[in-house]
């Protein structure tokens, strides 16, 4: 019975409002992209926002669509014509003519201004090439103060070129499309990703120029990392200062609905999903608010989720062992433990049942036995070494081999 589950509804409005006015979010499955569809469409929330199916963009006609306008969200900032993605125009070569980084849209003017330049006869028939696999883009830091984008002292900091490059002697019709508009936009316009692997191969640093904002990760002129003084070194920050507002207080003064994913209804493996990724994210970012002495806001972070996903429908598993010691430095020692034993509890009744297996059918879940003897390991260790219960670490070390397993 799912007729009291609303968690499509529920977390794609969560996704949407979490997002700065005329955003982009680029998405990339059915399960991320439908139901933001839907809040829009049927719900009108948050009409502002562009949502880039990026495994969409594949197909010309989609994007021949983002040069519109879609209810209240501007078209998307390209420097190309809609007509470098046309029919036929499903992949460019790469060709590595420069020794030097290039503005990303000074290379894609120059191709849409001179394409005879840029177009190489081969047995298969003409292909357009990329004339280099250097890239950078200059940011314009007075429109980047003026968007709000950054502050004053981060415009005296930040490098004001991105330079990088690419390893690749193809880039497909989707891969071009978000060279194009990363370098179009120059950061101005708020681009959020649902994943940020997603990109890597266009724009394989990535990883260092976007921050978790709530829900989604945002894409950053600048890397935002902070100077530790305990390692003498710099750490990357993993969320912004908005977010623990956004979950704790919500939008306008409304909180945030969940799906009801609290109730005794069915939770099913994509809601299931869902769940748990922003069950994690509460608990890490309750670390972040410890170390920062924010400690009210940390213990209201893990009280809330441990409400709105609650161990009865999410099962606390492998993806929880990381919060153990988070639950341990904010909770308590007694309320780590908790979390423990209901891990251990997990694994040990399935290491019992898949031992279960006859001869002729053991080879079948071989492989899932060592990766659950590798999580009990782990908790043996976890178990001398955060509670100082060295029996139980040595009982599950004997247990394991026992089956013959060693790690």
């Amino acid at each position: 019975d799912r007729s009291e589950k609303y968690a499509a509804r529920d977390f794609a409005q969560n996704y949407l409002k979490s997002i700065k006015k005329n955003g982009i979010i680029v998405t990339f499955g059915d399960n991320d992209t439908f139901p933001l569809w839907y809040a829009q469409e049927v719900e009108g929330t948050r009409t502002d926002v562009r949502v880039l199916n990026y495994t969409l963009s594949g197909m010309y006609w989609y994007v021949e669509q983002l040069y519109n306008k879609l209810y209240d969200s501007d078209p998307l900032p390209f420097t190309l014509t809609k007509d470098f993605y046309g029919l036929g125009k499903d992949s460019y070569g790469v060709m590595d003519r420069s020794n030097e980084y290039l503005e990303v849209t000074e290379v894609l003017a120059l191709m849409r201004d001179h394409p005879e330049r840029f177009t190489h006869s081969t047995p298969q028939g003409d292909v357009m090439v990329v004339p280099t696999k250097r890239f950078k883009i200059t940011l314009d830091i007075p429109a980047l103060l003026d968007a709000g984008v950054i502050t004053m002292e981060q415009a005296a900091q930040i490098d004001p070129v991105i330079k990088w490059e690419i390893n690749k002697n193809v880039l497909y019709r989707h891969e071009l499309m978000i060279l194009d508009i990363l370098g179009t936009n120059k950061f101005i316009r708020d681009i959020n990703i649902m994943n940020p692997g997603y990109i890597r191969r266009v724009f394989p640093l990535i990883d260092k120029y976007c921050i978790q904002d709530a829900m989604n990760y945002k894409i950053l002129p600048y890397m935002p990392f902070v100077f530790n003084q305990e390692i003498g070194g710099f750490d990357q920050v993993r969320f912004t200062d908005y977010s623990a507002d956004y979950y704790l207080n919500g939008v306008d003064g409304e909180q945030l609905k969940w799906g009801n994913l609290d109730a005794d209804i069915y939770v099913d493996p994509i809601s299931l999903n869902m769940g748990t990724v922003q069950r994690q994210n509460f608990v890490v970012l309750a670390d972040d608010l410890w170390d920062k002495g924010e400690t009210d806001k940390a213990v209201a972070l893990i009280n809330m989720a441990d409400s709105l996903f609650p161990k009865s429908n999410f099962p606390r598993d492998q993806y929880c062992i990381h919060m153990i010691e988070t639950y341990v430095k904010i909770m308590g020692k007694e309320v780590g433990l908790e979390m423990w034993n209901d891990i251990y509890d997990y694994y040990s009744q399935y290491w019992v049942y898949l031992n279960s297996f006859g001869r002729d059918k053991a080879s079948g879940v071989q492989s899932l036995k060592f990766k659950t003897a590798q999580i009990l390991y782990t908790l043996a260790d976890i178990a001398q070494k955060s509670f100082g219960d060295t029996e139980r670490a040595d009982q599950i070390m004997e247990t394991l081999k026992s089956y013959g397993f060693q790690i």
